[in-house]
């Protein structure tokens, strides 16, 4: 008879419950099995239980507390998975996270492998809790960690010194900064720094955080600059601003720039003069400040209790029931492993993502303890000069490359393929104004403008229309229309809601190669650096270029979805002329539409990338990639706007005959 799991392994009822029905489902002979599972459901419930002592409910608690349980008030046990076809038997089941503020819900995936034999587990070093009685002491030794790491950026970090090298000069301060220095800590000023004669180039600090509801008592307005030069009482900010007020201070740095109070903002029909400039100079005011503090979980404080640290940590739990064990697994991205930051709530948010990529030292507050994020490495306070991305480095590769590395890379992968795939990922993330879609990735355009001599606009750098173009809108959700942004040129991805790119432009892959069919491309107008345009007036919209464009007949079709490659609308057919006659084409609309049978679509061709065969040049295959547009009337003589993105494959052995002659297409076009 199979052993069971009872309240005196330490465990309260529902763990013995839980644990009991996973060893009854793994007895039987069925490969995969769905468990219902009963637990608490509301974290308080679950806290109470792991302070009485239960392992299980500490271990949970601790999972979920790095996804900011803090803030979280039901948490809801999805539905048990046991696969028995793994190496060892194994429950994943899921605890979502519910917010009644309706922010983001979190679900925190665990893992309990079933064991014939207890592995061996050692305690991971405990990160600070930060609970009332000690917050002083203990954010001192925070900052006196983080002295060290800024000291070994500088005397160790080759690459960190290298990436320092490449900032735009002279280094751009901001317009105006946060005067922390008080006498007795309850106000701070604000100063134009073109009045501090004594401090040129200042030292300071600058905050990146979650605005959050609560935000507004922040806001600079017209109304009220003059009372903030002479003082702001800093309990009435909100407290993610405090917090950082009371860093920059045990830092010993007088200055901190926070975009709320340093930027002058919109107050009911108000201009948007100085946060236009100034919102086009944020890239150099977080590259050139002395780190960033970085609130990544919370949006109301981060200097509260870490929950996670609450209970000891181990590499992995056993629990021993007869002969064998259940272990309990440490997720990945927790205490002692890397966290992949792109999860967490601050990352989320639009703006900051070039905070990331231009901030060159990064102090992360978060759920896990605090991190130290350069160039060189990842680091993590209990472990301070443990490099997490050493432990880990295909994972971080995979998944934040281009992130890390797009300042460093030659041009050819910097404004291609890294480009598009940070602008892709960026897309999907959320902004409160739409409007602001390119400004606020606008600071890493520039760097690397600046840094390759290249000029950028809308979206998009000279030389790489023919790749950048041919973006395709994404479903999202269930939805099927809508999510094209009418304040951006159509032929812009900062138009799409959602996007991404079917091919993928590496360099290091040598088995394809690009044929760019775009022979030039300007704006027609000049491009400064130092302006975000505004798109909404459409004559900033108008894109000059030459490249090949075919008026085509196309016969029967059908409007499909491709579920697999995510696509929102595919329309296939099949050509009737005048070239690609008998080829199958693939028409990827941004937005539904019906074309009647038999049609034509007008196609611009923006490139070709061949796929070179397996055995022979004879089975590769040329993809040609472009833009559906319409004719716009409107807006003038060979003026058009895209309606979509099309695709067609022609075998490399017929391609000189079928695609050889596309320079005889080649036309002037205005795209709007």
């Amino acid at each position: 008879m199979q052993s069971s799991i009872t309240v005196d392994e330490g465990l309260c009822e529902k763990c013995c419950e839980l644990l009991n029905a996973v060893l009854q489902v793994s007895s039987t002979k069925d490969d995969e099995s769905d468990m219902d599972i009963d637990h608490y459901k509301v974290p308080t419930d679950l806290q109470a239980s792991a302070d009485g002592g239960c392992r299980g409910c500490q271990i949970f608690w601790m999972h979920m507390s790095c996804g900011g349980i803090g803030e979280y008030s039901m948490l809801t046990i999805k539905q048990g998975y046991l696969e028995k076809r793994t190496y060892f038997p194994t429950l994943t089941y899921g605890i979502k996270l519910e917010n009644t503020r309706k922010l983001d819900n979190i679900v925190v995936s665990i893992n309990i492998p079933l064991l014939n034999k207890k592995t061996s587990y050692q305690e991971i070093p405990p990160i600070l809790r930060l609970a009332s009685g000690n917050i002083d002491d203990e954010l001192m030794t925070l900052m006196q960690t983080t002295i060290k790491w800024i000291d070994n950026c500088s005397q160790n970090h080759e690459k960190c010194q290298r990436i320092q090298g490449l900032k735009e000069k002279p280094n751009i301060i901001p317009t105006r900064l946060v005067d922390v220095q008080s006498n007795d800590g309850s106000t701070a000023r604000l100063v134009n720094t073109k009045e501090l004669a004594s401090d040129i180039n200042p030292k300071y600090l600058i905050l990146s955080y979650c605005w959050g509801m609560g935000n507004q008592p922040a806001k600079t307005t017209r109304s009220n600059l003059r009372q903030r030069k002479h003082r702001i009482m800093v309990y009435d900010l909100p407290k993610t601003i405090q917090n950082a007020i009371t860093i920059t201070r045990l830092m010993g740095i007088r200055y901190l720039w926070v975009d709320a109070l340093c930027i002058i903002q919109p107050d009911n029909d108000d201009f948007l003069d100085d946060w236009n400039s100034e919102a086009a100079q944020m890239g150099n005011y977080y590259s050139n400040a002395l780190f960033c503090i970085s609130a990544l979980y919370a949006s109301e404080g981060f200097l509260g209790e870490r929950h996670s640290a609450r209970y000891p940590w181990r590499e992995e739990e056993a629990i021993q029931y007869g002969e064998n064990f259940l272990s309990f697994q440490p997720l990945e991205g927790t205490i002692g492993d890397e966290p992949d930051l792109k999860y967490m709530p601050l990352m989320r948010r639009a703006w900051a993502l070039q905070e990331r990529i231009l901030s060159t030292q990064r102090l992360h507050w978060s759920g896990i303890g605090l991190l130290w994020e350069c160039d060189s490495g990842l680091f993590q306070e209990n472990q301070p000069f443990r490099n997490l991305r050493q432990q880990h480095s295909e994972t971080y590769r995979r998944t934040d490359h281009f992130l890390r590395e797009i300042l460093s890379l030659p041009k050819e992968e910097a404004l291609g393929i890294a480009w598009l795939g940070i602008a892709a990922q960026y897309a999907g993330m959320k902004l409160t104004k739409p409007t602001d879609r390119l400004a606020a990735i606008h600071g890493v355009a520039r760097r690397l403008s600046l840094q390759h001599n290249v000029e950028y606009f809308g979206g998009i750098f000279k030389g790489f229309y023919s790749r950048a173009l041919p973006w395709e809108c994404m479903r999202i959700g269930h939805e099927r229309d809508g999510f094209i942004r009418k304040d951006f040129p159509s032929w812009s991805w900062a138009s799409a809601a959602n996007f991404g790119y079917s091919l993928d432009y590496d360099s290091r892959n040598k088995s394809l190669r690009i044929k760019d069919l775009i022979r030039y491309a300007d704006p027609e107008q000049s491009i400064s650096l130092d302006e975000i345009i505004d798109f909404r007036d459409r004559s900033k919209r108008k894109l000059l270029l030459q490249a090949p464009l075919v008026s085509m007949k196309i016969g029967s079709h059908q409007p499909i979805t491709l579920k697999s490659e995510g696509s929102y609308f595919d329309l296939v057919a099949t050509v009737e002329g005048p070239i690609w006659r008998g080829r199958i084409i693939y028409c990827h609309m941004d937005r539904w539409m019906k074309l009647p049978e038999p049609s034509a679509v007008t196609l611009l061709v923006c490139n070709g990338d061949i796929r070179e065969g397996l055995r022979t040049a004879l089975d590769s295959v040329v993809y040609y990639k472009g833009l559906v547009l319409r004719r716009s009337e409107e807006d003038g003589p060979n003026a058009f706007v895209r309606l979509g993105f099309f695709r067609v494959g022609i075998p490399w052995s017929e391609e000189e005959e079928e695609g050889g002659y596309l320079n005889e297409w080649e036309t002037d076009v205005c795209l709007f």
